[in-house]
């Protein structure tokens, strides 16, 4: 008789494996893992949006993967510039429903 909207995944955990990376070193790591946990199978994007720029576009092409339950997503400090990032982290189930975003902080160096 009534219908109701069709609830998204939820991000429940989105953790990264370093809070800092370099573009070229032997010191320093040149990615990070980002660990995604869903409530239930969805795709899963991060991107990176570079912080106190006046815009918030994107700072570099948005890395996306399907995601059952936890996976793994990396981020290459080669496709960015030098600066402090604000990962944004979206699910999308393929129901359409969504989740809330989850903001991670990045530095590249």
């Amino acid at each position: 008789t009534g219908t109701t909207a069709a609830t998204g995944p939820q991000i429940t955990s989105a953790k990264l494996s370093r809070k800092s990376i370099c573009k070229a070193s032997s010191t320093c790591a040149t990615s990070a893992n980002v660990v995604v946990e869903l409530s239930e199978p969805a795709t899963v994007a991060v991107q990176p949006q570079r912080v106190g720029t006046k815009s918030a576009r994107a700072a570099a092409r948005t890395t996306a993967k399907k995601v059952r339950r936890r996976d793994v997503l990396k981020i290459a400090a080669k496709s960015l510039k030098r600066g402090r990032y604000r990962l944004r982290v979206t699910a999308v189930a393929a129901d359409g429903g969504a989740a809330k975003p989850v903001y991670l902080s990045l530095r590249v160096r």
